[in-house]
Formats: C-alpha cells, sequence, structure tokens
C-alpha cells in the first residue's frame, strides 16, 4: 500500500487592494505637503516664500502720473530783469526762462554746475521777491533736448532741462509751460518720453505744453491732443502765429470782430481741451478783445 504523503498548506494572507494603497500614498503626499509648508512659513521671510510658491511675476508698469490742477490765470509777461513793483497787484505773471533758441535768461546754483551761461540775473532772489508779491507765477520754457538726434544723448539733455526747470519751481514758480515741442506723429514717442520724465521728477507740479492751432486744428493729428491731455497737466492753445486784422477801425473798449472770429473758430477746442490761451503782446487787437471779453484764462508773450 503507497503510503501516504501529506501536503504542508501555508496559511494564505490576502494582499492589499491597489486602491487603497493608492489611497495610502495620495494621504501620505498631502501630510508631507502640509508639514513643509509649514516648515517654509516658519524659516522663510515672506518675500522668499511668495517668490518659492508663487513664482516671481512679471514686472509691473510704472503708475500712470497723478493730474495736478492748474487755475485759470490772465498772466502777463515779467522779465527776470525787470523790477518786481511793475506788477506788484498782478495775480499772475507769464515768466521767459529761455529763448526759443535756448539761450538761459538767468543764472542759477543748477545753470552753474551744469556750465550754461545764461543772463545775470539770480534766479533764487528774484524769485523769492517775484513769488512774495504775486500769488501765481508760470514760467515759460523752450526745451532743446529734441535737436539731439542720438538716444543717449537726448536722455542726458533732457535731465538736465529737467532738473532746470525742477530748480525753478522749487524757488517760488507754480508752473511750468513747454512751447516749441515738435508736435508730430513722427516724433509724439519721444514727446511722451520727454515728458514723462518730467512728471517723474516733478510729480506734484503742474507741467503743460503749448499746441499752435494750426496742429490743434488738424483732424489727422487727434492722436497728438489726446496724447497730451493723458501725459500732460494742462494744454494751452498757442495763438500768437494767427493774423487778427479788422478791415475797419475798432472803438476803444469794443472787441476786435476779426478776433470774436478767430475765438469763435476755436470754441470747439477750447470747450474740448479745456485749453487755456496763449498769444502774444503784438496781437493788440486780439489781446484787447480778451481784456474787454473779460475772458477767464490766457497767458501772454512779449
Amino acid at each position: 500500500m503507497p503510503a501516504l504523503r501529506f501536503r504542508r498548506h501555508r496559511p494564505h494572507t490576502a494582499g492589499l487592494h491597489p486602491l487603497a494603497t493608492v489611497g495610502i500614498c495620495l494621504a501620505v503626499a498631502v501630510a508631507l505637503t502640509l508639514i513643509v509648508g509649514n516648515l517654509l512659513r516658519l524659516w522663510l521671510d515672506e518675500e522668499t516664500y511668495r517668490k518659492l510658491t508663487e513664482g516671481d511675476e512679471e514686472p509691473s508698469s510704472p503708475p500712470p502720473l497723478e493730474k495736478t490742477d492748474v487755475p485759470n490765470v490772465n498772466a502777463y509777461p515779467f522779465s527776470l530783469d525787470e523790477e518786481v513793483d511793475r506788477v506788484i497787484g498782478s495775480q499772475a505773471v507769464s515768466v521767459p526762462l529761455n529763448t526759443p533758441d535756448g539761450n538761459l535768461l538767468y543764472t542759477s546754483n543748477v545753470s552753474a554746475y551744469l556750465g550754461i551761461s545764461g543772463g545775470s540775473t539770480p534766479l533764487f532772489d528774484k524769485m523769492r521777491e517775484l513769488s512774495a508779491f504775486v500769488p501765481y507765477v508760470s514760467g515759460v520754457f523752450y526745451p532743446q533736448a529734441f535737436s539731439q538726434s542720438l538716444d543717449d544723448v537726448f536722455f542726458v539733455a533732457a535731465a538736465e532741462e529737467s532738473a532746470l526747470l525742477r530748480e525753478f519751481l522749487h524757488t517760488g514758480g507754480d508752473e511750468i509751460l513747454l512751447c516749441g515741442l515738435p508736435l508730430t506723429a513722427d516724433s509724439l514717442d519721444r514727446v511722451v518720453e520727454y515728458l514723462t520724465m518730467l512728471g517723474r521728477a516733478m510729480p506734484n507740479d503742474a507741467i503743460g505744453v503749448a499746441v499752435p492751432r494750426s496742429v490743434a486744428a488738424d483732424a489727422e493729428n487727434w492722436e497728438i491732443l489726446a496724447t497730451l491731455v493723458d501725459v500732460c497737466d494742462f494744454v494751452v492753445l498757442d495763438l500768437t502765429a494767427e493774423e487778427v486784422a479788422d478791415e475797419e477801425e475798432v472803438s476803444p473798449g469794443e472787441p476786435s470782430p476779426a478776433a470774436l472770429t478767430l475765438l469763435s473758430d476755436c470754441s470747439h477746442l477750447i470747450s474740448l481741451y479745456r485749453t487755456r490761451l496763449l498769444v502774444s503782446s503784438a496781437q493788440s487787437a486780439l489781446l484787447s478783445t480778451l481784456e474787454v471779453q473779460m475772458y477767464p484764462n490766457y497767458q501772454v508773450l512779449d
């Protein structure tokens, strides 16, 4: 009789279900993440932690420049080499700071530092006296930086002019009016760069731009005016090149018909952009009409 053979049976243990294994791994991963995150908060400063967890953000563009309000003025010309007695009682004056070809009309600490020769009148002494008697002083400036074709040289020239204008405002000036800017579509980007530089250097001071009527009245230049309104504090409608001639003699104290026609033709621009008017003292018919009409907002150049 054959011998019986016995098989030894090992006890069978059922393994974990695959889904249970995945769940355990996920739970461990979540726990580790929470632990590491809490440790990072303890070990790292807030800025470093933000960069690790969120990554570097794209650099944001500079905040837009804040507008500085300017009042309505009737500003008549005053030269820095004149006696202040002449304008005592005036509410506003228009002070030329340089000539259209760039000759400075005073001397100052900044002009001396920059090696710029100018007039003999000390800016600080005259402005201290003038601002004590006249409530509002507008400085008229003709930028020369735009004559530089190289970008780096333009930047240096603009920085020097910014320093001069900043000094004028610190000595008692209330605003800057820029005249003679190259207001064309091709030069608009550079004009914006210049105005932005001034705005950053003088964020709490008013900077305006004189726009010739020939530029403002051309419908193709709408982008120029719209851009200027955004990047400067005020816009002035420059009428100094306009001819105002009446066919018949106008009686004293009466407005000039030709001047009234010009003002009527400009009324939509004045209303749309809330512009001040810039006129020349040589435009006697236009100036006397503004005075007779008690026009609230104009500035006069010699």
